[in-house]
């Protein structure tokens, strides 16, 4: 077999300083000793934001149960037809609610960082879809 050639010269932290401090492309190794503790420092003490949801617990359960009946009425369709139906229904969906997509997923999205409060949203949509049938 043949031995397939290094493209690459060989690679070594020692090289790479001594070229960075010949070059000045990189600042030295002593400067970052400094910068970081204070980068470390400054990134630290920032006060975290905590996102909450726009819409209540109540009215995403109720627009995640309304999505969930449009879905089972296209069960039988598939391809283009359901896809285009499954748009009709979810813009009723949300005009019904007075919600828009952006702040639906937003509020999704906020949810997710939080499972116990997600799953608590979502057993109220079960439970109001128990209590339709």
């Amino acid at each position: 077999m043949k031995e397939i050639p290094k493209l690459l010269p060989a690679f070594s932290l020692k090289k790479f300083c001594d070229l960075t401090r010949q070059t000045g492309l990189l600042p030295t190794f002593p400067l970052m000793n400094r910068i970081l503790p204070l980068l470390l420092i400054f990134f630290s003490c920032q006060q975290k934001q905590v996102e909450t949801p726009v819409l209540s617990d109540e009215k995403l359960a109720r627009i995640m149960a309304d999505i969930s009946i449009a879905d089972a009425a296209t069960t039988g369709l598939s391809g283009y037809a359901k896809d285009s139906l499954m748009q009709v229904y979810f813009k009723q969906v949300f005009d019904i609610h007075g919600v828009d997509l952006e702040t639906y997923e937003k509020d999704l999205r906020i949810l997710a960082k939080n499972l116990d409060h997600m799953e608590q949203v979502v057993k109220l949509a079960d439970e109001l879809l128990l209590e339709k049938k």
